[in-house]
């Protein structure tokens, strides 16, 4: 592996100091500088209208002191430090230092860092309704659905395409936030046309507990023969598989169609265009352009099962963050799969400033960036 060290070091020592130039608003009173690390975004150009994950790792400590305790008063600005971007706080716990986090970045390139400021430490604060400029739906405009899997059957992109919970699928504290644990006959689904509309893309996060079987992680179907399915496992083996079905039962499974898995999470990505797929496997494009036969009539939607009048192959497993969406391409997934796999690496996380009658005060420090690639 390459390893691509920059090295910074900057000697801080700050009585107060001149403030930045900007200041988003002095109702604030302090602030977090969140760098990305170009090393993990894209292949050779940059990323562009991309919901950004962040759990809040590394932050200063004092920032679980001067936030308030539900995270009402975080807000998420651009570079220039002046202009906010939309953003989703699934969660936020002050006792275990963590949160969930999603925000819009408008653009993140390959050569230097892309520079966005956390505020903070506001009193009179109030948590942005989802439905207003910088709320959670407009980190999700792109999306026909959201599982963030916190709720297990919420849809947060607003499009309300609620799961329903079929023999009550657990929870785990496991990935990104709360992860869906299944275990046979568990299944969450919906009745509900917006998948038969191509292409179609569909991304998850999977962590089979048994990895051969038959075990579905997810399906399309019409609840009879026509289908598209997703599942881990051909009898004795260890594989990711896609599967599709049509009119005339041929039912195709395509041995150059597999990857081996383990019992570890991997984030599996599939675009279908109805009659040809493509599949990544943890930012890595391992299949392009697969012909598969073309599934009609598709209104059933299951994470965990397939259903054909009645469900069938069931998951042992736990499962996160299914987004579905239109399109995507080689450097999204990429840069995805570097950002919620590894925030420490994806990030870098500044010192805290104060702001205080137009001067900004930061704690004495040595400052390092090391980018890995």
């Amino acid at each position: 592996m390459k390893y691509i060290f920059l090295l910074l070091l900057a000697f801080l020592t700050f009585s107060p100091a001149q403030a930045d130039a900007v200041w988003f608003s002095s109702s604030w009173n302090y602030k977090v500088k969140v760098e990305v690390n170009p090393n993990k975004v894209g292949t050779t150009t940059a990323v562009t209208s991309m919901p950004v994950y962040n759990d809040c790792g590394g932050f200063p400590t004092t920032f679980w002191t001067n936030a308030s305790s539900t995270g009402a008063d975080i807000r998420v600005v651009e570079s220039d430090d002046t202009t906010e971007t939309a953003f989703e706080l699934v969660s936020f716990s002050t006792t275990s230092k963590t949160c969930e986090l999603h925000f819009m970045a408008d653009s993140l390139g390959t050569t230097s860092t892309s520079t966005f400021y956390i505020y903070y430490g506001n009193a009179t604060a109030t948590a942005y309704a989802v439905t207003d400029t910088y709320g959670r739906n407009n980190v999700w405009t792109a999306y026909r659905a959201i599982y963030h899997m916190n709720s297990l059957t919420t849809d947060y992109s607003g499009n309300s395409r609620t799961l329903s919970n079929i023999n009550t699928v657990g929870s785990a504290t496991q990935f990104l936030g709360t992860s869906a644990d299944f275990t046979p006959n568990d299944t969450l689904e919906i009745n509900n046309s917006f998948v038969n509309s191509f292409p179609v893309v569909i991304t998850g996060w999977i962590n089979p507990d048994i990895v051969n079987g038959d075990g579905n992680m997810w399906s399309m179907s019409d609840n009879s023969i026509h289908y598209y399915q997703l599942k881990v496992g051909r009898g004795s083996d260890s594989h990711i598989v896609y599967r599709s079905n049509n009119s005339t039962q041929a039912e195709d499974e395509d041995s150059t169609i597999t990857a081996v898995i383990d019992s570890n999470y991997k984030i599996t990505t599939v675009i279908h265009s109805s009659t040809t797929m493509s599949m990544y496997i943890n930012g890595y494009k391992y299949l392009d352009t697969v012909t598969t036969y073309a599934a009609t009539g598709l209104t059933w939607f299951e994470i965990g099962s397939l259903k054909r009048a009645t469900r069938l192959q069931y998951s042992n497993s736990q499962m996160d963050e299914f987004r579905i969406k239109s399109s995507t391409d080689v450097a999204f997934e990429w840069t995805e799969y570097n950002n919620q796999s590894s925030t420490s690496t994806f990030f870098y996380i500044g010192a805290e400033e104060a702001y205080s009658a137009g001067t900004s005060t930061v704690a004495s420090t040595t400052d390092s960036i090391i980018w890995f690639e």
